[in-house]
């Protein structure tokens, strides 16, 4: 942390840096421990590893560690017992002291009741591999039980699900229409899927945009049904239009409706256009593709 606050990255730096913190009497360990090198030529590494070997050859420094460690909270109980006992070879006791001091230092280490009651229980002759065994056995009890008689969340949204038959009560169309096979449209509200709607080819009567419904333009007159774009590509396809199932327009009048074809507005595709025929009764609009 200290080196990469104040942007030290040579070797040289590292290693002068460290050793300035340090008293006279480590000071000269270090640089002992670093012999035929120099704090010139020695690297940060290498001064690492001999610091590291004099650590471990203190046996005064491992023992202050052994008996002041404790517990982290991300640690199992077999990873701290591991770790004592990693330590603890370290302080060259006899193999006697070895087994009493493992067995003191995990004791100590641990403040839950439950776990201080089940190491109490134990016989005198029991060893510290016994210890270990019924240490984590009386917090893995101890964990299932709180699993078992922990409360339910409260301010759960999720609300239980029970049949309707199960409760007597009738179920109406309106109720079996809740479980779609399909998402609603949203352009119709209705239940099938968006790409499939039967309103997608109509044409509004106030926007005259295809697929666009009156209730989402704000149109005075509601969407004509599911009919297709109706359009002329010339101006002899128009005059040949049908007026009606039983009714033909004369001639005069087709001609009229052909020579007042007129462009009134454009539509968002520039593929179509809004055209209307003017005659003797209403506009009729249509659409028609300008290529």
């Amino acid at each position: 942390i200290y080196f990469k606050r104040n942007k030290v990255e040579t070797d040289q730096d590292k290693c002068y840096d460290f050793l300035i913190g340090l008293d006279s009497t480590n000071y000269d360990k270090v640089t002992k421990a670093i012999l035929p090198k120099t704090l010139a030529d020695c690297t940060w590494k290498e001064l690492r590893d001999a610091v590291a070997a004099l650590e471990g050859d203190d046996v005064n420094n491992n023992r202050f560690k052994f008996l002041t460690t404790s517990r982290p909270t991300d640690m199992s109980l077999q990873e701290f017992a591991n770790f004592l006992r990693d330590l603890g070879g370290r302080c060259k006791w006899a193999p006697e002291g070895l087994e009493i001091c493992l067995q003191n230092r995990f004791m100590q280490s641990f403040s839950e009741p439950h776990i201080i009651a089940a190491l109490l229980a134990l016989k005198p002759e029991a060893k510290y591999t016994e210890m270990v065994a019924a240490a984590i056995m009386a917090q893995t009890i101890f964990d299932n039980t709180m699993r078992r008689t922990a409360p339910a969340q409260s301010g759960s949204t999720i609300a239980p699900i029970v049949s309707k038959h199960l409760r007597g009560k009738p179920r109406s169309k309106q109720d079996s229409s809740g479980r779609r096979q399909f998402p609603r449209c949203p352009d119709c509200f209705s239940d099938h899927q968006p790409a499939s709607c039967k309103w997608q080819s109509s044409i509004c009567n106030r926007c005259h945009i295809k697929g666009h419904l009156a209730s989402v333009c704000r149109a005075a007159t509601p969407v004509d049904g599911p009919k297709p774009a109706r359009g002329y590509k010339t101006s002899s396809e128009a005059a040949n239009k049908t007026w009606g199932p039983k009714q033909q327009a004369s001639l005069e009048e087709e001609q009229s409706c052909v020579s007042n074809l007129e462009l009134s507005a454009v539509n968002t595709d520039p593929l179509l256009a809004l055209c209307y025929i003017g005659s003797s009764n209403e506009p009729t609009y249509f659409l028609i593709d300008t290529g």
